[in-house]
């Protein structure tokens, strides 16, 4: 008996360790990926994308539980009633929070840490890009952040717009946002996405913002 738990155990492993490995399929495939709880989607930057220009904000971190499974339409300039095929919560209004740098790092890692399993934790994200290890232990995944093109510094202050319920502490992040400050804006999700179709007509491309670290 002993000789089979641990025959179990070792399989076990294994089996975590080569799910670790495919945690991100290539490139080619995550451009295809529309779920917004297993990994970066188009929709998902455009929704992030939205949210920080409504909010004015560096950032933007939208949780894949506001979110639906759904990819954009091959033709934009056609696209009517984007909202509510993007959106699962299209009223949810936008949070502001200042946020130093080290504390969204935490909350970039809070959204990996459950890979490779779906989690509507999951954060799409604007205005910023991660190089993460899914391999790597939970809470240890970010590997090189940057926003604006440059290495986020820990010590310097973002002004991160967010879904509500993620300021609120939803989905576990109450671990990374308890107690912070925020504003709570009148726009919800619905029209900042409205708005930022009305003048960024968006131009499907593979998503490039959360990339796993290269494997030999």
């Amino acid at each position: 008996m002993s000789s089979y738990r641990s025959i179990s155990r070792n399989s076990l492993l294994a089996l975590s360790l080569a799910l670790a490995a495919l945690v991100v399929p290539p490139s080619s495939a995550r451009a295809q990926n529309l779920d917004p709880a297993l990994g970066e989607t188009a929709a998902g930057d455009l929704v992030a994308d939205a949210v920080r220009a409504a909010a004015k904000a560096d950032i933007a971190l939208v949780q894949a539980g506001v979110l639906k499974a759904a990819g954009l339409p091959q033709d934009m300039s056609a696209a009517t009633g984007l909202e509510s095929v993007l959106l699962a919560y299209p009223q949810e209004r936008i949070a502001v929070m200042t946020l130093e740098g080290s504390v969204v790092v935490a909350a970039l890692e809070r959204g990996l840490s459950v890979l490779p399993v779906p989690h509507k934790g999951f954060l799409q994200v604007s205005g910023v890009a991660v190089v993460y290890d899914p391999a790597a232990a939970p809470m240890k995944r970010v590997v090189s952040p940057t926003a604006a093109g440059v290495p986020l510094d820990p010590a310097r202050r973002y002004k991160v717009a967010v879904a509500l319920s993620l300021a609120q502490g939803y989905l576990g992040f109450f671990r990374v946002f308890n107690g912070k400050p925020r504003q709570e804006l009148d726009t919800t999700l619905a029209q900042a996405l409205s708005a930022h179709l009305a003048t960024n007509p968006p131009v499907p491309k593979p998503p490039e913002r959360l990339r796993p670290k290269a494997t030999r």
